[in-house]
C-alpha cells in the first residue's frame, strides 16, 4: 500500500476507535446491548456514507466487501482493536 494509502487507512482506523470509545464512554456502566445498538448505528452510518461517496454501488460495494474481509482476516490472526487505550 502507498505510503499516502497507509496513512489514510491508519486515520480511518483511529476515527473507529474514537468512535467506538466515545459510544463506550456514553454507556459505561450499562448494558452491553446499548453498545452493540450503537455500533450497529455506526456502521450503518459508515456503510451508507460509503455508498454516497463512491462513483458506483458496485464500487462501495467492493470497498464494504474489502472492509469485511479484512476485519475477519484479522479477527482470526487474533488482532483485535482494543478502545480505550488504542
Amino acid at each position: 500500500m502507498p505510503k499516502n494509502a497507509t496513512t489514510a487507512y491508519n486515520i480511518g482506523l483511529q476515527a473507529g476507535s474514537d468512535a467506538l470509545n466515545v459510544i463506550e464512554d456514553y454507556y459505561y456502566g450499562t448494558r452491553q446491548d446499548n453498545v452493540k445498538h450503537s455500533l450497529l448505528g455506526l456502521l450503518v452510518f459508515l456503510m451508507t456514507s460509503s455508498y454516497a461517496l463512491a462513483p458506483t454501488p458496485e464500487s462501495a460495494e467492493e470497498l464494504i466487501s474489502t472492509a469485511q474481509k479484512t476485519a475477519l482476516e484479522n479477527w482470526e490472526k487474533g488482532k483485535r482493536f482494543r478502545t480505550q487505550d488504542t
